[in-house]
């Protein structure tokens, strides 16, 4: 999958991207959250993902924490994440 436009060519160049993570391999509600949503079936993930980043769009949300969690859409990147927030 190409990243969206006006997107890093890797999830590791979006420093929210990066955040996000390491916050939710600290914070157990975090932690939680992302797990559920990662562990949608792909397509209802997908879903998920643009309701919400549509719905921060409109909520004028920091368009890199939007990118941020727009990269959960993809599923390499949604199995990496599951593998990290792993203890």
């Amino acid at each position: 999958m190409n990243p969206p436009r006006n997107q890093p060519k890797s999830v590791g160049d979006n420093a929210s991207f990066v955040t996000m993570i390491l916050a939710a391999r600290e914070d157990v509600t975090m932690n939680e959250t992302l797990e559920a949503i990662l562990a949608l079936p792909p397509s209802q993930r997908r879903s998920l993902i643009n309701t919400l980043t549509a719905d921060m769009k409109k909520r004028a949300a920091p368009a890199d924490f939007i990118e941020a969690i727009a990269y959960l859409q993809d599923d390499e990147v949604a199995q990496k994440v599951r593998e990290a927030l792993k203890p």
